[in-house]
């Protein structure tokens, strides 16, 4: 981790708080989960962009009654990055939001840390992709795939 984000420009004292924080997380018992928020209000922002093109790859993959997994993973240059997938069905643990005729699917960790976030598809002359804005994120990585 320490490298990584000294390679992307991180100032030291927040590589240091960062890596205190994985530590932590890291030798703390994983149980059940702990939610902050409600968890039947929270939600996610999915923009017609986004879901447009979701289902533009889901019909190109053969895959147009899957579900939009959304989540997200410890790693990348920040400490967390998004995690996108598409799934056959929900896990029992899963919550799920309808976006139009989408079906999203979000494990509770993941939504803690999502909830109030955006995502949008963008092309710009620089390339095109998903766009999450993500209102607990503290910092990004310059690559944008990863966040604090």
């Amino acid at each position: 981790i320490e490298q990584g984000a000294m390679g992307h420009g991180m100032d030291t004292s927040v590589i240091a708080e960062m890596l205190k924080e994985a530590n932590k997380a890291a030798s703390e018992p994983v149980t059940e989960v702990e939610a902050n928020i409600d968890l039947d209000k929270a939600d996610i922002a999915i923009t017609d962009a986004a879901i447009s093109k979701l289902k533009e790859i889901m019909k190109k993959e053969g895959k147009e009654n899957s579900c939009f997994r959304v989540g997200i993973i410890p790693g990348g240059c920040s400490g967390f990055s998004y995690h996108f997938d598409l799934e056959d069905q929900p896990e029992k643990e899963d919550l799920v939001r309808m976006k139009g005729d989408l079906k999203v699917i979000i494990h509770p960790h993941s939504l803690e840390m999502l909830d109030g976030a955006k995502i949008d598809y963008i092309e710009t002359l620089q390339g095109a992709g998903f766009k999450v804005d993500n209102p607990h994120a503290k910092s990004s990585c310059g690559c944008g795939h990863s966040f604090q």
